[in-house]
């Protein structure tokens, strides 16, 4: 029961995951504005863990281990997506805080370079 409840979560899980990454494909503009993008990102992560915990523990309990590591692989692509964009936030933020570091100090050497291109405008 908790490798399926694992699979399931977990497919949920990816599926939303790639909503936010191609939210031009996968949403309706006209909705997208009524929904709460924090408390669904609340509920992403609630969701993600919830799985990943039942995927341990059919991969502990089951001798066909199966279902738990495909739940656990679908949250682990979805986590890796997750944390990337994270990831970008902080480098951005990071950059942000070097440059005026630099500015602040006077050093004369003020090396900034703007985050690649290519990003979504979302993530920004």
């Amino acid at each position: 029961m908790s490798g399926v409840a694992s699979v399931f979560l977990g497919f949920i899980g990816l599926g939303t995951v790639f909503c936010f990454r191609f939210p031009s494909l996968l949403t309706m503009p006209e909705l997208r504005e009524l929904y709460p993008i924090p408390w669904i990102r609340a509920l992403l992560h609630l969701v993600l863990v919830t799985a990943f915990i039942m995927g341990a523990i059919s991969v502990w309990l089951r001798y066909n281990k199966a279902l738990g590591l495909a739940g656990i692989g679908m949250v682990l692509i979805a986590a890796k997506d997750q944390v990337d964009t994270i990831a970008r936030h902080f480098a951005q933020i990071g950059q942000k805080f070097f440059f005026i570091g630099n500015v602040v100090k006077g050093t004369g050497k003020v090396v900034y370079d703007a985050p690649p291109t290519g990003f979504p405008s979302w993530i920004e």
